[in-house]
Formats: structure tokens, sequence, C-alpha cells
């Protein structure tokens, strides 16, 4: 390693050969940099409207006090995210394009997430008794995660 004061007497001892390939180094990694894809897509499925509801489902269906005030939990995170969704402007990327694409799947492949699909799903057939079935998936579901959790 050199100082920087010695520098310019580091360089000049270089070789041609070795000058290059230290300079093929730097632009590998520079390429490197210049090239890689943005990171954010586990953010981003944390973000969507299914894995926030799920959590709050999980969580607050545990006892009675949570499952009172259920309603209001989930109002207020609705109510939320379309407000930081009016704000957030910006380009965004497709998840594929994303450098940790494969872990947002696992994100979404959770119990969470499905969860909170199953609840948007059923609130939009409410007036078929909608909420009423989303226990019975809700139960199914989790049913199944522990099952593949054991096996």
């Amino acid at each position: 390693m050199c100082d920087i004061s010695n520098f310019k007497e580091e360089v000049s001892k270089l070789q041609g050969k070795e000058l290059q390939r230290i300079y093929l180094e730097f632009q590998k990694s520079l390429d490197k940099i210049q090239n890689k894809k943005p990171i954010g897509a586990v953010k981003r499925v944390k973000n969507h409207l299914c894995y926030k509801f799920g959590i709050a489902i999980v969580f607050n269906a545990k006892d009675t006090i949570g499952f009172l005030i259920l309603p209001a939990v989930l109002y207020n995170i609705f109510r939320t995210h379309r407000f930081y969704q009016e704000i957030s402007v910006g380009k965004k990327f497709k998840l594929e394009e994303y450098e940790d694409y494969q872990e947002s799947l696992l994100y979404k492949q959770s119990l969470c997430y499905k969860i909170g699909e199953a609840f948007i799903k059923s609130h939009k057939q409410w007036y078929k008794g909608g909420y009423l079935w989303f226990w019975v998936r809700y139960w199914r579901l989790k049913k199944r995660f522990y099952e593949k959790l054991i096996n």
C-alpha cells in the first residue's frame, strides 16, 4: 500500500504490464458498480397492501381485544397506505429487475401475504358473505402453512 504523497513515485516505478493489469481490475470493478441492479424488491413487497393487512390480521386475531379492534386497525392501514401511495412519485422498476427479486418471492409466498390477499379478495365479494368466507380461508391457509412447516 502506498501513501498519497508517494503516489507519483510508486506509479512511475510500475512497469507497463503491471499498470495495465491494475487498470483492467479497476475497469472491471467500475463496470460492476455501474451495471448493478437496484436493491429494494423486499421493501416494495412489504409495502404492498396485502402484506400490511396480513401482518395486522395475524397479530390481532390472537385474542378477543385484538379481534374487536381489527376493523379499525385495517381501516387505519388502508388510509395510511393510500396517503403514501399518493405522495410517492418517481420511477419504479418491475420487481423482476431488482437484485433481491428471489428474496421478495419468499415474502410473496409467506403466510402474511397470502392472508392479506385472501382478505382483499373477500372484501371484493362482501355481498356474497365474503367476510365470513375469509375466516374459512384464513384457517385453511394457516393449517396448510403449519403442515408445510412440519413436513
